[in-house]
């Protein structure tokens, strides 16, 4: 992908926050809650910089998302946008390979 592609990354870095954190929000079957956030210092910020990406960015509308409308001189309608930190994308990755590890791992696991 390019780098100059905008609409392509912010579908990207919206599929990352909200589908990482569909699970751990409201829902019919209920959320994951509190024992299923990351164990380590590192996956725990990052568990936390995505929920506030899904819930001030990309489900909701919220000024303190970085999220404005703008109108521009042409009379045209456009969107700012502040972009997902590049530096993490690694870090989320791994985090949650790691988040995958455990929950195979609990389904592995014979009942008490």
């Amino acid at each position: 992908m390019k780098t100059s592609d905008v609409h392509g990354r912010r579908a990207l870095e919206t599929a990352v926050a909200v589908c990482y954190w569909r699970p751990f929000g409201s829902n019919k079957i209920g959320s994951l809650g509190d024992r299923w956030q990351p164990v380590d210092a590192e996956g725990r910020e990052l568990h936390e910089y995505l929920k506030r990406l899904r819930n001030k960015v990309y489900a909701y509308t919220d000024p303190e998302g970085g999220r404005k409308a703008l109108e521009s001189l042409g009379g045209g309608i456009g969107e700012e946008w502040v972009p997902m930190q590049r530096d993490r994308i690694e870090s989320i990755i791994r985090m949650c390979e790691a988040q995958a590890s455990r929950f195979r791992d609990a389904t592995s696991e014979s009942p008490a």
